[in-house]
């Protein structure tokens, strides 16, 4: 994770752009899939016992991405905060791309700073 800006939007909000590198969002897309395998339930397999890549073509590899890009994205953001030694009041707004399992992946975020 790397912040790459962090600025005050306006008075109140302020912003902050994250990257996050390929293999963060590799293992994250490993997870998310991991976490699928656990609970599926696909016909002609017990629950939580389809292979891997019966899960994954039966899920959709877009939406394991989407899953994966979100997990890694709330996570970063939460360990810029503590880089910053900031606290965030209310919901966070994100604004992110899709993303295909390429790369690295940059998303901002736009959040009020709770008052000190």
């Amino acid at each position: 994770m790397e912040i790459l800006e962090y600025k005050e939007d306006d008075a109140s909000a302020l912003v902050m752009r994250i990257k996050i590198d390929s293999e963060t969002l590799t293992k994250a897309y490993d997870k998310a899939l991991d976490d699928l395998v656990k609970d599926a339930e696909i016909p002609g397999f017990r629950r939580g016992k389809a292979p891997r890549k019966v899960v994954e073509r039966h899920t959709g590899v877009p939406e394991i991405w989407e899953t994966a890009r979100d997990k890694a994205s709330e996570e970063a953001f939460e360990a810029a905060l503590k880089e910053k030694e900031v606290e965030v009041e209310g919901e966070p707004e994100y604004e992110r791309e899709e993303y295909k399992g390429e790369g690295d992946y940059e998303f901002s975020v736009t959040f009020k700073k709770k008052a000190d």
